[in-house]
């Protein structure tokens, strides 16, 4: 893996959990302009700069890991992170029991490289490709909420990571260019179901 080329690891045996975001994930992929369909990230706690940020990370195989956040390596690209604990509809032992999951899916990309003709910002437009590629996915249970007001809101668990890149340009992976047109982008709150044996 290098950071410019990252892998797309996937699951062979999904379950659970899982199973939902890889749901979502193939079918996100199949949007052209998305020229990566990242997973689940989960929450990294690193000392950057002298500071402990968080940070999203997805595994990538053979103990690697990236960061998803804005980079300007691809047009655009989304990541799914899960942001509330499990929760069981009806409790049965020794059955298949059907679980929820609140998870956030983070959209960003450069609306200039995704369709040129455009000078305007037209996340709406973008909202609706994802929507409508998601929408009959098995896994994908409800909309709950989206967000595009501010990028501090889009990665709101990241905010301390951005800002200690913005701050120090020596060693910046996410510039503050990459928060401003031509570049944007979104965050939906869902809630995926899925089943579990127990």
């Amino acid at each position: 893996m290098t950071y410019s080329n990252p892998n797309i690891l996937e699951i062979p045996n999904p379950t659970g959990l899982d199973v939902a975001v890889v749901e979502l994930q193939k079918a996100i992929a199949e949007i052209p302009y998305i020229e990566r369909s990242f997973g689940r990230a989960m929450i990294f706690k690193e000392n950057i700069n002298g500071n402990v940020v968080t940070l999203p990370k997805v595994y990538q195989g053979e103990k690697e890991y990236y960061n998803p956040l804005p980079n300007g390596n691809f047009i655009a690209s989304t990541f799914i992170l899960a942001t509330g604990p499990e929760e069981c509809e009806d409790f049965s032992q020794f059955e298949d029991n059907f679980f929820t999951r609140k998870v956030a899916l983070v959209f960003w990309g450069n609306l200039r490289q995704i369709d040129p003709a455009k000078d305007y910002i037209f996340l709406e437009e973008i909202k609706n490709d994802v929507l409508n590629a998601i929408r009959y996915c098995k896994g994908f249970k409800s909309y709950d909420s989206y967000i595009d007001e501010k990028y501090s809101e889009v990665f709101k668990e990241f905010t301390s990571y951005i800002s200690s890149q913005s701050r120090d340009t020596s060693n910046t992976e996410i510039d503050t260019q990459y928060l401003m047109y031509p570049y944007s982008g979104f965050r939906m709150n869902l809630t995926l179901t899925y089943t579990q044996p127990c």
